[in-house]
């Protein structure tokens, strides 16, 4: 491929790095998104995992209202199955920090702090220094502060490969437009010195007493 062509390609359509970036994190996360949910579903089977969804808030969870309102400590058997639940759902924690840790350190540092708060709950709700239904308030409320945080950080991730796109088309078309420029510029240097080199013959003309010649 001529090096024309090539620069036209870089300029019009081939991926900025951006774009690279971005289809590389999304092949991770559809990739680890299933292995993720499949890790949860396989705990939360459980029979600790059962006792502890009943219990807590979850995610849209229809009876958030209804767990805020337990007025009460745990029981033995609840306590018990709280702590297990937090001990086997951890390599699934660590599944979802690997994938955000390759992706953006703001998504990562949200659900650090998310599943920080999860376990000062946890604590609190074993060690029965507050009522399930006041964990569950501090969960719920972690939830929803987590998922805003997630947000924000997934949009300036964006903001940031957008951005990162657009210098990089724009150095594109500023090289391709100087290659051109130098191609015209090679083009009449050509003219110049073909003509300059072209062979040169003359011809000449009697006329009577006169000589006509023409130099061409």
């Amino acid at each position: 491929m001529r090096k024309s062509a090539v620069l036209a390609a870089l300029a019009l359509g081939a991926c900025t790095q951006a774009q690279m970036q971005y289809k590389a994190d999304k092949n991770l996360v559809e990739t680890m998104a299933p292995r993720i949910n499949s890790c949860f579903q396989q705990v939360e089977a459980t029979p600790a995992g059962r006792i502890v969804t009943n219990l807590l808030v979850q995610d849209d969870d229809r009876q958030a209202v209804a767990k805020m309102s337990i007025n009460r400590n745990a029981t033995t058997d609840e306590q018990r199955a709280l702590l297990q639940f937090s001990t086997a759902v951890q390599p699934c924690r660590d599944m979802v920090l690997q994938t955000f840790g390759q992706i953006d350190a703001g998504m990562f540092n949200a659900q650090v702090k998310f599943y920080g708060n999860l376990d000062l709950a946890y604590v609190d709700i074993i060690s029965t220094n507050v009522t399930v239904g006041s964990g569950n308030k501090f969960i719920y409320a972690a939830r929803n502060a987590a998922q805003r945080e997630v947000s924000s950080a997934e949009a300036a991730y964006l903001a940031r490969l957008e951005t990162s796109h657009n210098a990089e088309m724009v150095a594109r078309q500023q090289a391709l437009a100087a290659y051109q420029s130098y191609q015209a510029q090679q083009q009449a240097a050509q003219t110049i010195a073909n003509a300059m080199n072209r062979p040169v013959s003359t011809v000449c003309t009697d006329y009577g007493t006169q000589i006509r010649c023409t130099t061409q």
